[in-house]
C-alpha cells in the first residue's frame, strides 16, 4: 500500500514539475513575441508628468533596474524601500517568510523615513511579485504612507505570473487614485533599448487627468 501510494505521490510532482516548466515557457514566449517590436528604433516621451517620485523595492535588481528607467524618463525623484530585517538568500528561504508575513500581515518594519508625497503630481510604485502578489515591504510601505487624494501607479518586475499583483496592490492603496499599472518581465535579461522602448510606449499612454 506504502509503494503505491509513494508511486502515486511522485507521478503528481513529476506532472507537476512538467507543468511547471512548460508554464514558464509559455511565458517566456509570450513576453518575448510582445518585445519583439520594442527591439528596435526609439521611442520618444513626449509627456511632462509635473512633479515625480519613484518609490521601489528590489532583492534582485528587476525591480531597480525598471524603478531607474522610469526615474530617467520622467526626471523623477527616486526612494528605495528598505526594511530593517533582510529576507534570507535563496529564492525559498525567501518565499516562505514572504509568505508568512503576508498571511499574518505582519509587514517588516520600514528602515528609512518617508518621503514628503505632497511635493509630487505622480508617483509609480514598483515591487517584485512573490506568490503572486505585492511584496511585504511594499505592502508595509503602502500601509505606512499617507497617499490620500495622490495619483499612484503600480508597476511590477517578475519572471513568473503577476497573479493577484494590482487587485492586491489597489486593496492596499488606501485612498489614492490607482491608475492601470504595468509589468516588466525579466528586466535584467532583457534588452536594454526593447525595455527602455516598452517602458515609455507605457509612460505616452497614461493620463493623469
Amino acid at each position: 500500500m506504502l509503494k503505491a501510494v509513494l508511486i502515486v505521490l511522485g507521478i503528481i510532482i513529476i506532472i507537476a514539475c512538467g507543468y511547471g516548466v512548460y508554464h514558464s515557457r509559455l511565458l517566456k514566449a509570450k513576453n518575448n513575441a510582445e518585445m519583439e517590436k520594442y527591439r528596435k528604433g526609439q521611442i520618444v516621451l513626449d509627456k511632462n508628468f509635473g512633479r515625480v517620485l519613484v518609490v521601489y523595492y528590489s532583492k534582485s535588481g528587476n525591480t531597480k533596474k525598471v524603478a531607474e528607467i522610469i526615474k530617467e524618463k520622467t526626471n523623477g525623484d527616486i526612494y528605495e524601500i528598505e526594511i530593517d530585517v533582510n529576507y534570507s538568500n535563496g529564492f525559498v528561504k525567501t518565499a516562505i517568510e514572504a509568505r508568512k508575513q503576508t498571511k499574518t500581515k505582519k509587514y517588516p518594519e520600514l528602515k528609512n523615513a518617508l518621503p514628503d508625497f505632497t511635493a509630487y503630481d505622480l508617483i509609480f510604485i514598483g515591487s517584485p511579485v512573490w506568490s503572486y502578489t505585492v511584496t511585504p515591504p511594499v505592502l508595509s510601505f503602502l500601509q505606512s504612507a499617507d497617499l490620500s487624494g495622490k495619483t499612484v501607479v503600480p508597476f511590477a518586475a517578475f519572471e513568473g505570473n503577476a497573479g493577484n499583483f494590482f487587485k492586491d496592490f489597489k486593496d492596499n492603496a488606501g485612498n489614492a487614485k490607482v491608475l492601470d499599472g504595468f509589468t516588466v518581465f525579466s528586466a535584467l535579461k532583457e534588452n536594454q533599448t526593447a525595455l527602455e522602448n516598452k517602458i515609455t510606449d507605457f509612460l505616452n499612454g497614461i493620463d493623469i487627468l
